[in-house]
């Protein structure tokens, strides 16, 4: 016997008789909340974007391919982004043409660089829950979303001027709109969208297209399963779109700057194109759970060998539950990825920045993967409690990592990677700081001719201020005749041109002496680097300061 409170046949709240005010305790209702997805799914939600607005206003230093491709696109007109980088650098047009349209209205701090990869992560954020929710339920969809929101390296990507973020962010759009009309084959209106989308898309992303094919397969398989040949027009619009899409792309800008940088490439990535012999199935098994498959830490520390599992399980559960159109849709990229690798057109496996593409699908087959083993673990009534606790629990631990790992973002990010970054740009800034007419700066490094031989961070830091630098060793005397004058010579060298720059130094100390001008030397410090750019691995920089 008690006092109940019904709405319809439902019984919201029973209180026991005598003892109506006494409602559960609050340690109760806590246990109760944290039970259930829709809190964990706020928290993924705000602990992702919380994440990604963190690193992005840190302001981290410009790293040496950001760097690489930043340059390409502040010394280039809109029309000269049309023919190949320098650099050994490759982008897509438009992802060019919106960052050079940012560069000159914001400039080119670290936060107008890296706004456009930062609104993509962002969005992605969201945007995985509202893709996966209606087909997967919300605990696979949380699993998938939390994979996405919290995983290290698409939060590092978000603080990188690079199109990565944008594959992901595409990506997840063609995923979400094939998984839409896969659910209703009859509806023309999400395969409309895929249409009109697929030539922005493959004009911000190169590897999107992997998907692209993949959609068009998945919603060509349905469509002939179901017979409803009503959307075979629209289906057939898809397939010329996306194919003419491509080739324009691929014959305007994919194939120019793939003949540039070929032989680079072929080299810099030669261990993630497999080898054509036998090797290539023990290559494929190793590329499968290497990096690529590293969420959510990151690196190679084994955790595609728990990934790949999961995705291998949820794919075979996936296709033979509803479909093998659903298989080709989240299959079909890795497949197509590894063939253009065989090829030698795009790596497969290695590095994960450029295997974003695959993440709406390895986040979403590892959780249906994740969902099956503990269905057949937890196959009675009374134990689905567990399988669902164990989900959450996943989930939790993705937010707990999550506010671990921000505290290390602010103290150091990259390690002593990091730290040379900080010194390179606080030198800079503290030679340009408060330069003008009168001020000289001097740049001389190893081998240098011209200041396009400079490593890509510094010619970025030193083409970006408001004076120009000199990269000669040749001294101008107009600006150091004014009584404010100031000389800053940065002396970049490696431990083995030691004695190239001591003569440069004395060059330079000659050359002042000549000219008559009666500067004193106010500064002289030299800074270690343990890593710049891509070739120093151990570099100095001896920075003096003359003045009057």
């Amino acid at each position: 016997m008690g006092a109940s409170l019904r709405i319809g046949n439902q019984r919201l709240l029973h209180h026991p008789r005598g003892n109506c005010a006494s409602h559960l305790s609050a340690r109760s209702r806590l246990a109760h909340i944290l039970a259930r997805w829709p809190f964990w799914l706020c928290a993924v939600i705000a602990a992702g974007i919380a994440w990604r607005v963190l690193d992005y206003i840190l302001r981290y230093p410009v790293w040496a391919d950001e760097a690489s491709l930043c340059l390409n696109i502040i010394h280039r007109s809109y029309a000269g982004l049309l023919h190949p980088l320098n650099f050994h650098q490759v982008a897509p047009l438009f992802f060019l043409w919106t960052q050079k349209c940012i560069m000159n209205q914001f400039g080119t701090s670290a936060l107008s660089i890296r706004l456009l990869p930062f609104a993509a992560a962002v969005a992605c954020v969201p945007l995985a829950w509202l893709v996966y929710r209606p087909a997967f339920g919300p605990r696979s969809a949380l699993m998938a979303t939390a994979l996405i929101s919290c995983s290290l390296t698409p939060v590092r990507l978000a603080c990188d001027a690079k199109p990565y973020s944008i594959d992901l962010f595409f990506s997840l759009i063609f995923v979400g709109a094939t998984i839409r009309y896969l659910m209703a084959p009859a509806r023309l209106r999400w395969l409309v969208v895929l249409c009109l989308l697929a030539p922005v898309a493959v004009g911000f992303s190169f590897p999107c297209i992997f998907v692209i094919v993949a959609a068009s397969l998945a919603a060509g398989w349905q469509l002939w399963r179901n017979g409803k040949f009503r959307v075979l027009p629209v289906w057939i619009v898809l397939i010329g779109v996306a194919v003419l899409a491509f080739v324009m792309n691929y014959l305007w800008i994919i194939h120019p700057q793939a003949l540039k940088t070929r032989s680079y490439m072929a080299s810099f990535w030669k261990h993630q194109f497999p080898p054509h012999n036998l090797g290539i199935f023990w290559w494929l098994i190793k590329a499968s759970v290497s990096e690529m498959m590293s969420y959510p830490f990151g690196r190679n520390y084994g955790f595609g060998l728990l990934l790949t599992p999961l995705c291998l399980i949820g794919v075979f559960r996936l296709a033979r539950s509803r479909g093998n159109a659903w298989g080709i849709l989240l299959a079909g990229p890795f497949v197509l990825t590894f063939l253009a690798s065989l090829f030698g057109h795009y790596p497969f496996g290695g590095a994960i920045r450029l295997q974003q593409h695959l993440l709406p699908s390895i986040a979403i087959l590892s959780a249906w993967g994740l969902r099956t083993v503990l269905r057949v673990l937890f196959h009675k009534p009374l134990d689905r409690r567990i399988a669902r606790g164990v989900i959450i629990g996943a989930a939790a631990a993705l937010v707990g990592y999550t506010f671990v790992q921000m505290p290390m973002d602010i103290h150091s990010p990259y390690g002593h990677g990091f730290r040379s970054m900080m010194t390179l740009r606080r030198i800079v800034h503290q030679a340009f700081k408060n330069s003008g007419g009168h001020t000289e700066v001097m740049a001389i490094g190893p081998a240098w001719r011209t200041a396009r031989q400079m490593e890509p961070e510094i010619y970025w830091y030193l083409s970006t201020q408001c004076t120009v630098c000199n990269a000669t060793l040749r001294l101008r005397k107009r600006p150091l005749e004014n009584a404010h004058a100031s000389l800053w010579i940065l002396n970049f060298w490696l431990p083995k041109d030691a004695s190239a720059g001591r003569s440069a130094n004395q060059l330079i100390a000659h050359e002042l002496a000549e000219t008559g001008l009666h500067l004193h030397l106010m500064q002289n410090k030299v800074h270690y680097f343990g890593q710049l750019g891509f070739n120093y691995h151990q570099a100095y920089c001896q920075v003096e300061h003359y003045a009057p």
